[in-house]
């Protein structure tokens, strides 16, 4: 249920933001790219090469158009071992739920967006915090050692997907600005904030474990906001997760919209096939690099 209406032109805007935000996520991965089927918003899919449902997305909008040419496309971009996430922006999912359990992806969660407008005055971190932008090697390694243990996730990914310090896109669709928290010189919170048409996308808002509950996510997603509106931002977004939304409730956010997803299971052979890509794009990386 939805605290804030949009007009629909609104609405759009934003879910063009999130599709946009995606892509700058997967954009650093050698091979990435995206792909659009029909009108803008109707859908678009971002794939990278990697094997996993996370790293090739697929996001549709209200339109019109047969549903499953719009599957069909997908998988024939994809290619048939390649697990991917099914993303819906539009108004009403049971039709395009019927069409993905059909294709044999299973539900996935449902994540509300919620929008902070306009973006308050930023209140002090807790004095235990030093929130820093990331601009050295040193920020960015301790930025992907608290993404990597807030999130449980391999080291290897982290290295694939923020192997440098972000640097404008060069289609001049936006810029991404990463935040790490230090508590006694150990990183301990992190976020990112994605700046495109005058919204700030927020992500990757994580603490690890030993040092939850002390107002850490809250703070970094403060920060967040805060340079993305020094950059031009006026409002600041983001999807919530159960953990997160009461947090995010409290600093003034507003559900606005549902995004329900679904995915294409991966069973044990393709999990070894994605260990196996990992290894080879990560070399390729570091030659390129």
């Amino acid at each position: 249920m939805a605290d804030v209406e949009m007009p629909p032109a609104e609405l759009a805007r934003y879910h063009r933001h999130f599709a946009a935000g995606l892509w700058e996520t997967i954009r650093p991965v050698p091979g990435a790219r995206r792909h659009q089927w029909g009108p803008p918003g109707r859908a678009v899919l971002v794939t990278s090469g990697f094997p996993a449902s996370e790293a090739n997305l697929l996001v549709v909008g209200d339109g019109d158009g047969d549903l499953g040419a719009i599957f069909d496309w997908a998988v024939e971009t994809l290619g048939p071992r390649t697990p991917w996430r099914l993303i819906f922006t539009g108004a009403d999912p049971a039709g395009i739920g019927r069409v993905a359990s059909a294709r044999g992806l299973a539900p996935g969660a449902t994540e509300p967006g919620m929008v902070l407008d306009p973006i308050p005055r930023s209140d002090p971190p807790p004095a235990s915090l030093d929130l820093r932008v990331v601009s050295t090697e040193g920020e960015l390694d301790g930025w992907r050692r608290a993404w990597c243990r807030s999130f449980r996730i391999p080291a290897s990914v982290s290295r694939l997907l923020y192997g440098r310090i972000p640097r404008p896109d060069p289609a001049g669709e936006g810029e991404t600005r990463l935040v790490v928290g230090y508590e006694a010189d150990r990183p301990v919170v992190c976020s990112a904030a994605f700046v495109s048409d005058g919204i700030v996308g927020i992500s990757s808002v994580g603490t690890v474990p030993s040092a939850r509950r002390r107002g850490y996510g809250a703070a970094a997603t403060v920060r967040a906001a805060a340079e993305g509106a020094a950059l031009g931002g006026r409002s600041a977004f983001l999807l919530a997760s159960p953990m997160g939304y009461p947090v995010y409730a409290k600093l003034g956010f507003r559900t606005f919209h549902q995004y329900p997803s679904w995915r294409v299971p991966m069973g044990l052979i393709q999990g070894l096939r994605a260990l196996w890509r990992v290894h080879r794009l990560l070399g390729a990386a570091r030659s390129a690099g």
